[in-house]
């Protein structure tokens, strides 16, 4: 019967403590690899590594503890070639679940470029409406001083009257835009909603 060595309780709690670090940095690097994690966790897997290299130069007396620290460096080598494989894919792009994250960002950038350009264009449709509006009512104040006709309107009141009529037309003939221009008729200024197609 072979004899058993002697068991070292230190090298026990320290050996306890090496695997329960090897299982943590597993699941840190679940984390990260999963995207719940944004750093990669590199100083436990430094701290791990040391461990390791500390572990290789200690002379085990029980055969047990030997044997436990052999499985543990075999379980790290392996966690080591899993982690490494995994950053190589990061690297190159092939992660699937790295890929999954970067083309759903592209996927939201892309959205909000578009709903962007969306609101870029009623500003500016906006902005030339208000040019628009503008340049009627001064044509339009114009055109009854000349009249003769009273030209002291609030530009707000008549863009309101305007609006409204616009929205009028676009209802009632089913077009897209409507052209205002200012004429006289009997001695009197008005505006004239032209429908377009």
């Amino acid at each position: 019967m072979a004899r058993r060595g002697k068991i070292d309780r230190q090298l026990k709690l320290d050996l306890d403590d090496l695997e329960q670090k090897l299982f943590l940095l597993k699941i840190f690097y679940d984390k990260y690899f999963n995207g719940i994690e944004p750093n990669e966790p590199t100083r436990e897997r430094e701290q791990v590594r040391r461990l390791m290299r500390e572990f290789q130069k200690r002379e085990f007396s029980n055969a047990v503890q030997k044997y436990k620290f052999k499985s543990l460096s075999a379980r790290f080598t392996s966690l080591e070639q899993y982690l490494t494989r995994n950053l190589i894919m990061i690297e190159r792009g092939t992660h699937p679940k790295f890929k999954f994250r970067a083309d759903l960002r592209d996927r939201r950038r892309s959205e909000l470029d578009k709903a962007r350009a969306v609101r870029r264009q009623m500003v500016d449709r906006q902005r030339n409406e208000e040019t628009h509006y503008r340049e009627v009512f001064s044509e339009f104040v114009a055109a009854r001083r000349q009249c003769g006709q009273k030209s002291d309107l609030e530009f707000r009141q008549v863009r309101k009257a305007l609006r409204a009529q616009v929205e009028s037309i676009k209802s009632q003939y089913n077009c897209t835009s409507v052209k205002l221009r200012v004429t006289v008729e009997n001695g009197k200024a008005r505006v004239k909603a032209v429908p377009r197609r």
